[in-house]
């Protein structure tokens, strides 16, 4: 539902050539969304660069299955970020190696909003260890 208020003035001063035209508005716009987007990932840590890749991958698809379960079509899920990197630890200007870092965030895409909670726990269950966001938001923001 939409309001809209506006006043319009026109002020005109004798021998005045010019006219000014002032104009106020103030609008609001609601809506209950349709869709949420959610993103959650797997982070693994492993001295050991494969094994961290290994137990990342089983992870991810481990939550993919569990996800696919609940009914959410693969077109609706997406690698959303991929990263990899060597961890450090610096003490007294020494550089020591400690491993590696994998993360692996997908975005969950689906408009049952009461499977929000669901898709969250079972992705947990599976060795989801990042929830880094839920959006809701409209399917077609324009129509409504």
């Amino acid at each position: 539902m939409a309001f809209v208020f506006a006043i319009c003035a026109v002020t005109s001063f004798a021998g005045d050539s010019e006219k000014i035209l002032t104009v106020t508005g103030v609008a609001s716009v609601s809506s209950v969304p349709d869709q949420a987007v959610l993103n959650i990932g797997i982070r693994t840590e492993s001295v050991n660069y494969k094994v961290c890749q290994e137990t990342n991958k089983n992870k991810i698809n481990d939550v993919l299955a569990a996800i696919r379960k609940l009914g959410i079509e693969e077109r609706y899920i997406k690698t959303a970020s991929y990263s990899s990197q060597i961890l450090y630890k610096n003490e007294y200007s020494k550089r020591t190696f400690v491993g590696y870092e994998i993360y692996h965030m997908l975005a969950i895409t689906f408009t049952d909003l009461d499977l929000v909670g669901k898709v969250i726990e079972v992705s947990i269950e599976q060795g989801a260890n990042e929830l880094r966001n839920v959006q809701f938001a409209l399917t077609k923001p324009r129509e409504r």
